[in-house]
């Protein structure tokens, strides 16, 4: 019988609601190496944690982590596929938990900082 899908947030939307001041608990499972080239900073209402998703399994609890169960958890790493077990293993242990679709280059083709553009005349 083939497993439910996993439910996904479009980097679109994601950008939206922090666009809008919601808070968002995002976890970032890609490497520290990865992270430290760019990451999702969009928001004063993001809430913000990366850790590995190889080091994510090897926990014995995830009170560590500091995420609010009471809330959902997008996941993101570089195109989606690690994001998408992570949180799964983060729903198997009672988390609203959502990949984001396409991860960071998704992220990348939504939003991008800009400088603003001085025009002269």
């Amino acid at each position: 019988m083939p497993e439910p899908s996993l439910p996904l947030i479009p980097a679109a939307d994601l950008a939206r609601r922090l666009d809008h001041g919601e808070r968002v608990q995002l976890l970032d499972v890609r490497s520290a190496k990865r992270v430290a080239q760019g990451r999702v900073t969009l928001g004063a209402t993001l809430d913000f944690r990366a850790l590995p998703a190889s080091q994510l399994y090897e926990l014995p609890t995830l009170e560590h982590l500091g995420l609010d169960s009471a809330a959902p958890v997008a996941v993101i790493c570089g195109h989606g596929n690690s994001s998408t077990q992570a949180a799964r293993f983060l729903r198997e242990r009672g988390f609203e938990a959502y990949s984001v679709a396409g991860g960071m280059a998704a992220w990348e083709a939504v939003y991008l900082p800009r400088r603003r553009a001085r025009w002269s005349m």
